[in-house]
């Protein structure tokens, strides 16, 4: 959801945000000056990251596994190079 922090970043500090008017958002602060910088990172966003993470690294595994059991096996014909019994 939304985060609140100090738009100079050096302070570490997080500020509540809060819902206000249905769609609106509030920050409770102190009286004076503030300089506050809002993101929103949806959790679904973020799921959906990982998840194409994960697939990334176990499509990066299952295409090297491949390569690999491939060129162990060289007695193996692959696809239209492969030459047929009895030809030359």
């Amino acid at each position: 959801g939304w985060t609140a922090k100090p738009a100079d970043g050096k302070q570490l500090q997080q500020y509540p945000v809060m819902r206000a008017d249905y769609v609106l958002r509030a920050i409770p602060l102190k009286a004076g000056d503030h300089r506050i910088r809002l993101e929103y990172t949806p959790v679904s966003f973020t799921v959906g990251k990982w998840i194409s993470l994960v697939a990334w690294l176990a499509f990066a595994v299952a295409t090297s596994v491949c390569l690999v059991h491939r060129r162990a096996s060289p007695g193996t014909p692959s696809g239209a190079a492969a030459k047929r019994p009895g030809r030359p």
